[in-house]
């Protein structure tokens, strides 16, 4: 019975760090439309294959997550609005006041961890005046076509009619939890000092 119990524990703890220690692929996708004073957006997340993982879909509404494709979800649930936390009056320790301090190196670790596989962006603009449109497009331009690698793609059309936006984008990008886990800790516990 024990030997039987020891066996099962070590297997997940095995099939645990194994998934840690593989790199997982991290799809995310959104939209944003402006025009007239009224804003709408979403953001829809996926960790895993494109026919099945976990999936996170956020809009003005709804938060949801659920299990399974974009199109053919086997289980969801919805999480709700994202309740706006109160806020607590806390005095930071001068060990939190250092970690607070080390947000760049975190960040710069976070990047270090992760392989940007794909950007593509499209969409629509217009600014307050024709003449600015034209620089931005001008600007966009230059950016999208001589200053980005070739998996980033940019499609931008100008609007001169109107000030309005729309953009919508997919991006791809892997990482290795274990990797990231462990460059995130040494910077924020200060082993690298």
């Amino acid at each position: 019975m024990t030997l039987a119990i020891l066996s099962t524990f070590t297997a997940i703890l095995i099939s645990v760090l194994l998934l840690l220690c593989l790199k997982w692929t991290v799809a995310i996708s959104g939209r944003l439309n402006y025009d007239e004073k009224l804003a709408e957006y979403s953001v829809y997340g996926l960790v895993g294959a494109k026919r099945f993982g976990i999936s996170l879909e956020k809009d003005q509404r709804k938060f949801s997550v659920s299990f399974g494709g974009r199109e053919r979800k086997l289980f969801s649930f919805n999480l709700g609005g994202l309740n706006k936390a109160k806020k607590k009056d806390k005095r930071l320790t001068k060990q939190k006041k250092r970690r607070l301090l080390n947000y760049p190196s975190i960040v710069s670790s976070l990047l270090r961890s992760i392989q940007w596989r794909r950007l593509n962006l499209n969409g629509e603009f217009g600014l307050n005046s024709p003449e600015q449109t034209g620089k931005t497009f001008g600007a966009l331009m230059a950016i999208g076509n001589g200053l980005t690698p070739r998996r980033f793609h940019f499609n931008f059309q100008p609007n001169f009619n109107r000030q309005m936006v729309r953009i919508s984008g997919t991006t791809s990008i892997q990482l290795c939890p274990a990797v990231l886990a462990w460059r995130i800790g040494k910077v924020y516990f200060g082993f690298n000092r």
